[in-house]
């Protein structure tokens, strides 16, 4: 498993700078929000709209921006639905073009009559600003892996990501596309 984590680590610092490197050499389009239009730090809240069938299609984010970073913890407001409940603590980190590596974690709670199991999931994406909906309203877009590396409780055996077999993995790896919608303000 180290091995593992060791080669998803340096595909998403060779996407890091990839992304560093390309957003230096490339233009920014004049219809792109880039990193330089908007404030250099910034407060922001907003919904997080998701595709992947692995988390609820809409829940809420909120964090800060500062520079090229973008710090952003998600809640999920549709537990209450069916007992599953996903709380995402990620990383973002932006190039001038508009283009962000992004690095995080979920956790996941799913009720399991009487008790509960919980994953713990590691998130490496990409993800792109989109043009502005007004002067207080951005929009962002992004793709990301969510690699479950450990689930436990609920009177169940713990597992953990293995590359064994496809056995091993093939439910446990999750990919999945995103749009933010944040309201936001500078400092």
């Amino acid at each position: 498993m180290k091995a593992t984590l060791g080669r998803i680590v340096l595909i998403f610092w060779a996407l890091s700078a990839l992304t560093a490197t390309t957003a230096t050499a490339a233009a920014p389009s004049p219809t792109a929000v880039t990193a330089t239009t908007t404030a250099a730090s910034d407060w922001h809240v907003g919904l997080n709209l998701r595709t992947d069938l692995g988390s609820h299609p809409i829940r809420l984010d909120g964090g800060v921006r500062l520079g090229t970073w973008d710090l952003v913890a998600v809640a999920d407001i549709m537990a209450w639905t069916d007992g599953q409940m996903d709380t995402d603590f990620m990383a973002f980190r932006r190039g001038d073009s508009g283009w962000a590596t992004m690095v995080g974690w979920r956790w996941t709670r799913i009720s399991l009559g009487d008790s509960a199991q919980s994953q713990q999931k590691l998130l490496l994406g990409v993800g792109g600003d989109l043009p502005d909906l007004s002067a207080s309203i951005r929009a962002s877009w992004g793709m990301e892996l969510a690699a479950v590396l450990v689930k436990h409780g609920g009177g169940l055996p713990t597992e953990s990501l293995s590359f064994a077999s496809a056995r091993h993995y093939i439910d446990l790896l999750n990919f999945g596309m995103f749009v933010r919608i944040e309201f936001w303000r500078g400092w």
